[in-house]
């Protein structure tokens, strides 16, 4: 099996299946695999043609977690989301996920053809590769938060994030050249998912930069009405003051946003 490890596993219904060993899955993964196939006959059988293929088998895995990502509609699972996005957008792949889109992890047992699973774990690895690179380059900036919050990715601040927390990197209130930090470029932009993907992550939304503005002084005076409000909601003070001793009304009056204006009006009345 080209010096791959191959375990046969018994199945409930007395029958046997031949699986390669996935160095990708930790112990426990690999045991809960071999423990769901072993009692889920129907899916070791449709499995037959491919699990002693490593490259097939992860394929196929990772087309049920698709569905099931379509299936049980997970939250926020981005990592999945976009994965599945780049499947979709292959020729020859796209009505493999149109059809476990409409018909779930079922639908997975379709397809056991070793050559498309193997292409489809194959995309996949040149996907992460070009996905880390770019993580790479970014993080070789001086300030990959900034040069990412501007542009307003989330995926790619949430993935910078999650790195720098593993990294005990905490520079996420670093200021850049002109004293502005990641949050404060996320609410000038008006990146609404960036702002609180930033915030979740403990920015802080009281020194954004290096004249004492707040993330809501900002958004007043940039004019951006839905960050906001959204930031008011969130309880952020309105009455906050900046080196200058301006308020995020004053600024607001001072760079004539009207929809801002009105919306802290309301707010303070």
């Amino acid at each position: 099996m080209g010096g791959k490890e191959v375990e046969v596993l018994s199945i409930s219904d007395g029958s046997s299946l031949q699986i390669c060993r996935l160095v990708q899955l930790d112990e426990d993964e690999w045991r809960d695999l071999k423990d769901f196939l072993s009692a889920s006959p129907g899916t070791a059988h449709a499995l037959q043609g491919i699990a002693s293929n490593a490259e097939a088998l992860q394929g196929w895995l990772q087309l049920r977690a698709a569905a099931e990502h379509y299936q049980i509609k997970l939250g926020r699972n981005e990592a999945l989301q976009h994965l599945s996005e780049a499947l979709e957008a292959d020729e020859e792949l796209a009505p493999v996920f149109q059809d476990i889109r409409e018909n779930g992890v079922q639908a997975t047992l379709k397809y056991s053809d070793a050559a498309l699973m193997v292409k489809i774990s194959k995309k996949l690895r040149s996907y992460h590769a070009q996905w880390e690179s770019l993580l790479q380059k970014l993080e070789q900036m001086p300030f990959p938060l900034h040069e990412v919050a501007k542009e307003g990715d989330e995926r790619l601040l949430s993935q910078l994030l999650q790195r720098r927390r593993a990294k005990l990197t905490s520079d996420i209130d670093a200021q850049d050249g002109k004293g502005i930090t990641a949050l404060g470029y996320a609410v000038w932009a008006g990146h609404f998912g960036a702002t609180k993907l930033l915030i979740e992550h403990g920015a802080d939304p009281y020194a954004v930069d290096s004249c004492g503005n707040t993330c809501v002084h900002y958004a007043a005076g940039y004019g951006r009405k839905d960050l906001l409000e959204y930031l008011l909601e969130f309880g952020f003070s309105m009455h906050r003051c900046n080196t200058e001793g301006l308020t995020p009304m004053a600024v607001a009056v001072e760079s004539k946003q009207d929809l801002t204006i009105q919306v802290l009006d309301t707010w303070g009345l």
